[in-house]
């Protein structure tokens, strides 16, 4: 069997983009990461298919369009960020990647986005959509075009999308559950839950797993209300200062979506913020200082970078080499409470 480069990366635990660098010596790789590579290549007897390499480098460009959410929030602006970083690695390959960011968190501008998406004719088109059925639909239209496609973080109900890259929201509800129960135990603690508004279906997954699995652990606890939030930390801080003028003996909050910061300031604002402990997702903008402050009592992080550097793999895979996804990808989680080191994913 002829060793490929592919085979390299996977043993490395990096991208394929990482190794084509790594071997042709073209910088942005840790000394580290190049001598674990070249180490494999060596005892594989790895040799560059040069055939294959100038047919590559002979083909046409590559338009990979990307439509995020606003960028208004920390964790889709550091997802972009991800991007660009990751899309670099297939510049030589004839790749480029175009990025359209949402304004806002209405819907129809994802429907518009997407329509200038397919006027434009790109060679692959990725998209964190909405849980809506025009969403659908248009997946649906873009598929019928024959335009490669994935759809990345966001989850929707019956996606059309051949593959989707993130985390799988029904087990982060099972997995903040069980962190909820070791915490309380024995108590009964009253709940307010916050998520981010009906189109966030992973809000949905997270909120409903959550609460069934703190059943199946016996657990005691009342839900006082289950409300909306914005990805923005201005609205979210708003909402939840009246949440909490409304419900003034709460025990706890879980964020299954939405602006974190927002909530915290409003807890801290309200000083009430030693007596409600909060229980969120992600560690982007201020967070891991509201870890390290008691504000946030644990939070479960996905990795954006995890998500952007999968994604543009799936891509280069796909238009350089033919090679189809086939199922989808679950990126990892991880636990985050004060005590945690701040280890990135990979």
């Amino acid at each position: 069997m002829r060793v490929t480069a592919q085979m390299i990366a996977d043993l490395a635990g990096v991208s394929r983009g990482t190794v084509d660098r790594a071997l042709h010596n073209r910088g942005q790789v840790s000394p580290e990461v190049k001598d674990r590579i070249l180490r494999i290549a060596e005892e594989l007897n790895y040799r560059p298919n040069k055939i294959a390499s100038a047919l590559v480098k002979s083909r046409r460009k590559f338009l990979v369009k990307l439509i995020i959410h606003n960028l208004s929030s920390n964790y889709w602006n550091e997802l972009k960020s991800y991007f660009l970083y990751f899309s670099k690695e297939y510049i030589d390959f004839g790749i480029r990647l175009e990025i359209f960011a949402l304004k806002t968190d209405e819907p129809q501008e994802m429907i518009v986005a997407i329509d200038e998406c397919i006027n434009s004719k790109p060679d692959y088109i990725i998209i964190a959509p909405f849980n809506l059925e025009e969403v659908r639909n248009k997946i649906k239209e873009i598929i019928s075009k024959n335009i490669p496609l994935l759809t990345i973080d966001t989850v929707i109900e019956n996606n059309p999308s051949p593959c989707h890259i993130g985390t799988a929201p029904s087990e982060d509800g099972k997995v903040m559950a069980g962190i909820f129960n070791l915490v309380y135990q024995e108590d009964n603690p009253k709940v307010l839950i916050l998520f981010r508004y009906q189109h966030h279906r992973s809000s949905y997954y997270r909120s409903k797993f959550f609460i069934k699995e703190l059943k199946e652990l016996n657990q005691n606890f009342l839900i006082v209300e289950e409300a909306s939030i914005t990805g923005l930390p201005q609205s979210s801080y708003y909402k939840t200062r009246k949440l909490l003028e409304k419900h003034k003996d709460l025990d706890a909050i879980y964020v299954a979506s939405g602006n974190t910061e927002g909530v915290c300031n409003a807890l801290i604002d309200s000083k009430l913020h030693k007596n409600i402990r909060l229980f969120a997702y992600d560690i982007t903008g201020k967070l891991r200082h509201y870890l390290d402050e008691n504000i946030v009592t644990a939070t479960l992080c996905g990795s954006n970078r995890i998500i952007a550097e999968k994604a543009m793999e799936t891509v280069a895979n796909e238009l350089i080499q033919g090679i189809k996804p086939h199922s989808d990808i679950i990126t990892p989680n991880i636990i985050k409470l004060k005590q945690s080191a701040d280890i990135e994913l990979f």
